[in-house]
């Protein structure tokens, strides 16, 4: 039967620092779980631990089966640092991409204020600034920015479709046999007339009744 008790406790009660603890709790060696936002140890499966790894015969098939567990570990923890470094990496690399996209998404809202909200916000800055710039608070800047998210998440289907005509609008303009391979120049000027004749179309909406581009 599971003996639930803090990890102070426990720390003092078997004179085993608190870190080493902690590290075989988060490591999964020991049970532990969080109750009221306390972490508790399993004292019975510290003490199934311990028995398992503290004995007086410091053989080598012990000393190897040591080694061979803290290179797993090693293993474990630089390949969770690998896929952390490499997500930061790609982020860094993409956000060019990422920020041409959020322009495309504003230029489907077609309420000024709001279009400046979802950029700035979409874009890093902080709620606090764009709520002081457009003298609102931060709960209504937080609210409206949310309220476009869930306007553009309920028509990503027709976003698609209208991304992907327009992209097709684009090349077949330029004539290009390889997309990427597109003169810049062609693609402003396309994408620019494709704005605009979009544009004379559409109507203004507020935060609580907003339109779209379709």
């Amino acid at each position: 039967m599971a003996n639930w008790i803090t990890l102070k406790q426990l720390s003092e009660k078997r004179g085993i620092a608190e870190s080493d603890l902690r590290t075989w709790a988060n490591l999964g060696y020991i049970a532990s779980s969080r109750i009221e936002n306390v972490l508790m140890i399993d004292d019975e499966s510290l003490t199934q631990y311990l028995d398992v790894h503290q004995t007086k015969d410091l053989g080598e098939n012990y000393l190897e089966k040591i080694i061979k567990e803290k290179e797993l570990e090693r293993e474990v923890l630089l390949s969770q640092c690998d896929d952390e470094l490499f997500l930061l990496k790609t982020q860094k690399l993409h956000q060019p991409l990422f920020h041409i996209l959020i322009q495309e998404l504003g230029q489907l809202i077609t309420d000024d204020h709001e279009r400046e909200i979802f950029l700035s916000v979409s874009g890093g800055e902080p709620i606090a600034r764009v709520a002081k710039r457009n003298k609102m608070t931060y709960t209504q800047v937080a609210t409206c920015y949310s309220s476009i998210l869930r306007t553009l998440d309920e028509h990503k289907g027709r976003i698609a479709t209208f991304r992907s005509r327009t992209m097709e609008l684009m090349f077949d303009k330029c004539n290009a046999v390889t997309p990427v391979n597109t003169p810049l120049s062609n693609l402003v000027g396309a994408h620019a007339y494709n704005v605009l004749s979009l544009s004379a179309k559409t109507e203004t909406s507020s935060c609580h009744q907003r339109s779209l581009h379709w």
